[in-house]
């Protein structure tokens, strides 16, 4: 099941990359692209729910390491991370973007962290278990 996770969170996250590239394909006016709009608001919008869908997890309201919105805010966050750093990394202006730099790597570390729940070792929560 955490396979099958998996694979629809690639395939939703490159059809809302491709849904992206689609509506900002038009030629632009002003200065920037409305693609790093689009995108800077998806990477505000993931900053914000990793960290949530993570605390959620680790009180085990959502109990299962397999569950879907995990695993896509997880891939997610992996993704921008990567991204992230791959692009800004290489720019001679680094030491100005040492907070982004920040946040891209919590973004790494957020998704590495669900990937080893999910995946490797499953990381027990916060709260404990009632038994009946």
């Amino acid at each position: 099941m955490k396979w099958l996770s998996l694979l629809w969170s690639v395939v939703l996250l490159g059809f809302l990359a491709l849904f992206i590239a689609y509506i900002s394909s038009r030629p632009s006016t002003g200065t920037l692209s409305p693609t790093f709009g689009y995108f800077t608001i998806f990477w505000i919008a993931v900053c914000i729910l990793s960290p949530i869908i993570l605390a959620l997890r680790l009180f085990r309201i959502i109990p299962s390491p397999s569950s879907f919105v995990y695993i896509l805010t997880g891939t997610a966050s992996l993704v921008i991370g990567v991204l992230g750093i791959f692009y800004i990394a290489p720019t001679d202006k680094v030491e100005n973007n040492m907070g982004t730099l920040l946040i891209l790597s919590l973004n790494i570390i957020i998704g590495s962290f669900v990937y080893i729940d999910a995946f490797i070792k499953t990381i027990p929560g916060l709260r404990k278990r009632v038994k009946p």
